[in-house]
């Protein structure tokens, strides 16, 4: 028979009170670190979103195709936030060899973006600077980089 006291009862009672209070406390810094990253990746980091006009086939082939053409001819992710307006002109320049049916806009606006992963890094959501190119209607499905 296991013999209980009162005295014990109290000491076993502080003991689940303290080990709660530090589980809360590590959760506590835990949410306030993570939102701390969160907060510098979208300082630091610029996303890159291209909007096709549709989700139809076509449509999602033109997007693919205006992409490759803009990384090819713009030197690269890193400086694509400075040069929007060199991405526009890349973007309607593509559109317009191709025959597409519509002309594109860019963006440069902070959004929310959902947590995204990219081969070996996984980004949270949370609002970014982002560089939209949205094709003709922009009513497609999107494809993203970081930059």
């Amino acid at each position: 028979m296991v013999k209980i006291t009162v005295k014990g009862a109290i000491s076993d009672m502080k003991k689940l009170l303290v080990m709660t209070l530090c589980v809360l406390s590590m959760l506590s810094y835990m949410l306030a670190y993570a939102e701390g990253v969160t907060g510098d990746l979208s300082r630091e980091l610029v996303r890159f979103h291209i909007i096709a006009n549709s989700d139809s086939e076509y449509d999602q082939a033109i997007k693919l195709d205006v992409r490759d053409y803009i990384c090819k001819n713009i030197g690269g992710y890193s400086s694509l936030a400075a040069y929007s307006d060199e991405i526009l002109h890349l973007a309607n320049e593509r559109l317009a060899q191709l025959e597409a049916p519509y002309r594109a806009c860019v963006r440069a606006e902070r959004v929310f973006i959902p947590q995204k992963s990219y081969k070996n890094i996984t980004l949270p959501s949370g609002r970014y600077r982002a560089v939209r190119l949205l094709l003709g209607k922009g009513g497609g499905k999107n494809w993203w980089c970081v930059a």
